[in-house]
């Protein structure tokens, strides 16, 4: 069977299969159109673009997911508090 979807579709429900399709086709057209303004409006080749947005992109999840594991264990510990009776609402 040969589908145009990216391989971790079948993760998802069936229902949502031609939406999350749909999605990263979107996404995927968007990038190519931005990245090809910024090349011709800036003059700067696309691969560099490309280089520079990964690896600002990758720093951003790095610092997000920093902020969500320090959430999560803040909840985890007002939750276990909250059982054994310390705190109350």
């Amino acid at each position: 069977m040969t589908t145009s979807w990216p391989s971790w579709l079948p993760l998802l429900p069936a229902w949502l299969e031609p939406t999350a399709s749909r999605a990263s086709h979107l996404a995927g057209a968007w990038a190519r159109f931005a990245l090809g303004w910024l090349e011709h409006h800036s003059g700067v080749p696309a691969i560099v673009l490309a280089a520079v947005l990964l690896v600002v992109g990758w720093r951003l999840a790095k610092k997000v997911a920093r902020f969500v594991v320090e959430v999560v264990v803040v909840l985890v510990v007002l939750v276990a508090l909250t059982q054994l009776g310390v705190l109350r609402f």
